[in-house]
């Protein structure tokens, strides 16, 4: 089986991209107080095998309303909590913990959740180690431009708030970059803050 596909030493892009989420990307995180499934694939046994003999899954963190695909089947399988913003509920109703404010939440140890309103209203990164940024639709990498991107025609709630929500990114280090869309990224934490910051300003130009 090609994937999962590891990323780093306890970080896996899972692949079977479901339609329903946009063929959007899915990652699997091996924690020591539990496992973590960030947005969901589609459900296929392969992948529930795997999760399985990997120590199973204790958390599935939902970035947006977009990205849920099979989160439902895969938290039933595996008793799993599930983590969305109240804001983008709807789309995940089953959710066990919702997240309601603008403030950071810490979900587990090393785990740290960050509301990024913009893309939808209830959009959320979560940072793993302050090293790892999982970033559903709200940031990616452009391989053409070789720089980061946010998606102005995919952002369904407000350009103006993402720009804002991602000005406050900065804020937090990371030094990997791992999207709903594209392909990961890794740079130096000092380099990826500062392209993080280069990219709002030229948001707050368009």
């Amino acid at each position: 089986m090609i994937f999962p596909q590891p990323i780093t030493s306890a970080v896996w892009r899972c692949g079977f991209n479901a339609r329903s989420s946009f063929g959007a990307h899915s990652y699997f995180a091996r924690r020591p107080d539990g496992n973590l499934l960030i947005d969901s694939p589609r459900y296929a046994a392969e992948l529930v095998k795997w999760f399985d003999g990997n120590g199973g899954i204790a958390h599935i963190l939902l970035s947006h309303r977009d990205d849920v695909a099979d989160a439902d089947k895969y938290a039933r399988h595996f008793g799993a909590r599930v983590w969305i913003h109240r804001e983008d509920m709807s789309a995940a109703p089953y959710a066990t913990d919702v997240l309601d404010d603008g403030s950071a939440t810490d979900i587990a140890a090393g785990v740290c959740a960050i509301p990024v309103p913009g893309h939808t209203r209830g959009s959320v990164v979560y940072l793993l180690d302050d090293s790892v940024l999982f970033s559903g639709d709200s940031l990616a990498w452009s391989p053409r431009a070789r720089d980061l991107v946010a998606f102005r025609d995919a952002c369904w709630y407000s350009w103006s708030e993402l720009t804002e929500s991602l000005g406050k990114l900065a804020a937090y280090r990371f030094e990997w970059l791992l999207p709903g869309h594209g392909w990961p990224t890794h740079l130096p934490a000092e380099e990826m803050r500062a392209r993080l910051l280069a990219l709002v300003v030229r948001m707050r130009k368009d």
